[in-house]
């Protein structure tokens, strides 16, 4: 099998506040995937906590991309 067929792309840890309870996990999305919401500016986001899912808001999409923002300023290169 070619390496190319087996690596994994990488996930970022995001904080996802849970509009049922107000928890707010971390969820592991794709990087690609990130990149795309904030393109497209959509998103399904999920918690775990009760099993539930939903678009992301105008809100929650400028949160994200903030989030993002401070992680590549804490980790550049």
């Amino acid at each position: 099998m070619p390496w190319y067929e087996t690596m994994t792309e990488s996930e970022i840890l995001i904080p996802v506040k849970c509009p049922i309870c107000s928890q707010e996990p971390l969820a592991g999305f794709r990087i690609s995937v990130v990149a795309e919401a904030l393109r497209t500016l959509e998103i399904r986001l999920y918690a775990n906590c009760h099993l539930t899912s939903w678009e992301a808001s105008e809100l929650e999409l400028a949160q994200i991309r903030q989030y993002m923002d401070g992680e590549s300023n804490e980790n550049p290169g």
